[in-house]
């Protein structure tokens, strides 16, 4: 069984672990770099057929660790899943169309993301919920809320798409997820950002911009295995009925 690093940050605004930027792609990701987290799987491009989307995605998947067969057991069933119908598949919804507001999960608490490289091999990694409490805090305070970007490149960061709604997931208190994403974990991060660019908007419109996807510099904990991740939710578990 691979590894798992939980990844974290620190709270003082003094150090760079943070999240730092928001970006809109089109391949919707937890992403990090300088480390950058791609999703999971791939998406086909607006406009992409089958016998394009396929090549292209069984070459991505094989590049993350899969073999051929199991790469294109995974394309195929992506595509005849969510794109049979040839409408892509969106992370963030368009919640107002009059007003250029789109919403959506911005960090999923406790997903499991594969990665491969030649540092570390195969692992995976993933975010506590009170890791990414503390990263939207620290986002907050930091007032970075209008570094937004396109594809995760430096060189087109926009003006005019503005974060104004932020919140963490936490059924407890009654704060819920939208309908949408109804499934998320607890400890999840939602935002919503006001598109007044209208090239950007124009882009969220077509299709080409399809959610959100996060960047920054963490840290790595200690690994754990997938078994003694499950003692620790155990663990928790029986805390919670003993308090």
């Amino acid at each position: 069984m691979l590894p798992i690093y939980e990844l974290k940050i620190n709270e003082s605004l003094k150090d760079d672990s943070e999240v730092s930027y928001i970006a809109l792609v089109d391949e919707p990701a937890i992403q990090k770099d300088f480390l950058m987290f791609r999703n999971e799987f791939i998406e086909p491009s607006k406009g992409e057929h089958e016998d394009e989307f396929i090549p292209r995605c069984i070459s991505y998947v094989v590049s993350e660790g899969k073999d051929q067969d199991q790469a294109a057991a995974i394309c195929y069933s992506i595509w005849e899943e969510h794109f049979a119908d040839k409408k892509p598949k969106q992370t963030f919804q368009i919640v107002n169309e009059e007003q250029r507001i789109v919403s959506g999960p911005l960090m999923v608490a406790d997903q499991l993301i594969y990665r491969n490289n030649d540092k570390m091999g195969e692992h995976y990694v993933k975010f506590s919920a009170e890791t990414i409490k503390q990263i939207a805090i620290k986002f907050s305070k930091k007032k970075y809320q209008m570094n937004v970007n396109l594809m995760h490149d430096p060189k087109m960061q926009v003006e005019g798409v503005t974060m104004f709604e932020s919140f963490i997931v936490d059924k407890k208190r009654g704060i819920l997820p939208m309908e949408q994403f109804k499934d998320v974990a607890d400890g999840s991060w939602f935002g919503s950002f006001y598109v007044e660019n209208p090239d950007v908007w124009k882009q969220v419109k077509d299709g080409n911009l399809r959610g959100f996807s996060v960047e920054g510099l963490f840290s790595y904990d200690e690994p754990t295995t997938p078994e003694e991740q499950a003692l620790k939710k155990i663990s928790a578990l029986l805390n919670e009925l003993i308090d």
